[in-house]
Formats: C-alpha cells, sequence, structure tokens
C-alpha cells in the first residue's frame, strides 16, 4: 500500500470529517432560525408551541405583524441541505 495509499486514506477521511461537520453546522442555523420564529411569537404570547406548531403559527401571525417570510424557507432549506451532508459524510465514513 505504501504512503500514497495512508495519503489517500487520510485525505478520505478528511473530506468525510468536512461534510459531517458541515452538516452539523447547518443543522445549527436551521435551529437558529427555527429560535427566531419561536422568539418571536413568543413576544406574541404563544408560550407552549410544539416543534411543528411554530411554523404554521408564524404563517398564521407573519401578515398581520409585517414579518419577513425568508426565516421558514430558510430553516427548512438548510435542514434539508445539513441531512443530505449528514448522510453523505457517513456514507463515506463507513467506506474507508
Amino acid at each position: 500500500m505504501g504512503l500514497l495509499g495512508q495519503l489517500d486514506r487520510s485525505q478520505d477521511v478528511v473530506i468525510a470529517k468536512a461534510f459531517l461537520f458541515a452538516g452539523i453546522f447547518l443543522m445549527g442555523l436551521s435551529s437558529a432560525t427555527w429560535l427566531y420564529a419561536y422568539r418571536r411569537l413568543w413576544g406574541l404570547g404563544f408560550k407552549n408551541l410544539a416543534n411543528f406548531q411554530v411554523w404554521s403559527a408564524y404563517r398564521e401571525n407573519r401578515s398581520k405583524q409585517g414579518w419577513p417570510s425568508w426565516p421558514e424557507y430558510l430553516c427548512w432549506s438548510l435542514l434539508i441541505l445539513a441531512v443530505m451532508l449528514l448522510i453523505k459524510g457517513a456514507s463515506l465514513l463507513s467506506q474507508l
């Protein structure tokens, strides 16, 4: 195998870890946008919302309060991208 084979393997591990790190980072950003919407709803008096109720309540109050629609789209886009990166990183690590 030699030195070249070891370098290829270490590069593959670095790439897989980069995918995993990026996926975790984007999942955190998705959570931050969810928290942004939740904090706005909290200010209106919505105290006990389940995770799946936040975006429907945000949509209902968005036009009344003049809030932007980008947090919902950004949250779902980041979450989908994060899951895809995590799956790709995990599949790369499993092939090593």
